[in-house]
């Protein structure tokens, strides 16, 4: 900020050597001559400096807060990244436990439906077997009446 004022000054400065015209010089007293329109132009520059100075360090003071705000946004959104990093990381890992256990599951269910398709053949063979001897004893049993 100090570096804006210094340049400032110094412009000023050239601009104030520049208006003013060669005075002339005593070995006693230095004086320097300058019109009331020349010294009234270098007031309303120097007002329009001050101002505009004025507004460089707000506009500086304003990117300062701006960039702290962003600095500290950064921070937050580096940490919540972070969480949600570890967060993902977890979520990876249960998937592919559930997915390790939905493929057991579905292993053990097929095995089961194998199982129970014996077990009703099984049935199915034991149910035949039994109507044909239910078959055949009543058979016996009406040839044993008729005789």
């Amino acid at each position: 900020m100090w570096i804006i004022r210094k340049n400032l000054f110094t412009l000023a400065l050239l601009c104030l050597l520049c208006v003013l015209p060669v005075g002339t010089c005593s070995a006693a007293e230095t004086m320097y001559l300058i019109p009331d329109s020349q010294l009234t132009q270098l007031e309303q520059n120097s007002v329009t400096l001050r101002e505009k100075i004025q507004k460089l360090e707000s506009t500086l003071t304003q990117s300062k807060t701006d960039l702290t705000t962003s600095k500290m946004e950064l921070e937050a959104c580096q940490i919540e990244l972070k969480a949600l990093q570890e967060k993902s990381t977890t979520l990876i890992t249960e998937s592919e436990a559930l997915k390790a256990n939905l493929e057991a599951s579905n292993k053990s269910l097929t095995k089961m439906t194998e199982y129970i398709n014996q077990l009703e053949k099984q049935v199915k063979s034991k149910i035949n077997r039994l109507t044909w001897q239910r078959n055949l004893f009543a058979g016996a049993c009406v040839y044993l009446l008729v005789k």
